[in-house]
C-alpha cells in the first residue's frame, strides 16, 4: 500500500498504524494531513471489524478512505513489532521521534 503524494498543507504530520499488538505484526508510518478525529473513526471501525469476527474483509483501506475524503496519505516506512534487532517501538523512537500519533487495527486495541 505505497502511496506517494506530495502535500504542502501545514498540518501534515507523521502517524503510525499498527496491524496488531503482538509478535508478527507490523508498524507502518505514514505522512498525512487527515484530522485526528477522522483517523480515530477509521481506527474504531477497523477494530470493530476484528472484534465482530469478520477480520480483514470489513477493515477499511485507510489510504483509500483518507484520499477519498480529500486528505493526503503517503507511505513512509515500516518495521516488524519484534525482530532479532529490536522492536517497532524502539525503531519508531529512533527513526521518527516526531511521530507521536499512533493507531491500532486489532481485536484487542487497548493492549
Amino acid at each position: 500500500m505505497k502511496r506517494y503524494i506530495r502535500s504542502t498543507t501545514s498540518n501534515t504530520r507523521l502517524v503510525a498504524l499498527s496491524d496488531g499488538t503482538g509478535m508478527g505484526g507490523t508498524l507502518c508510518v505514514f505522512r498525512t494531513d487527515a484530522p485526528k478525529d477522522f483517523l480515530k473513526k477509521l481506527e474504531d471501525t477497523s477494530c470493530q471489524a476484528f472484534i465482530s469476527g469478520n477480520g480483514y474483509d470489513d477493515v477499511p483501506q485507510w489510504g483509500s478512505e483518507v484520499e477519498k475524503a480529500g486528505y493526503t496519505w503517503e507511505y513512509v516506512g515500516e518495521h516488524g513489532h519484534v525482530t532479532p534487532y529490536g522492536t517497532s517501538r524502539g525503531w519508531l523512537e529512533l527513526q521518527y521521534p516526531e511521530c507521536k500519533e499512533q493507531y491500532v487495527i486489532d481485536d484487542q486495541p487497548d493492549i
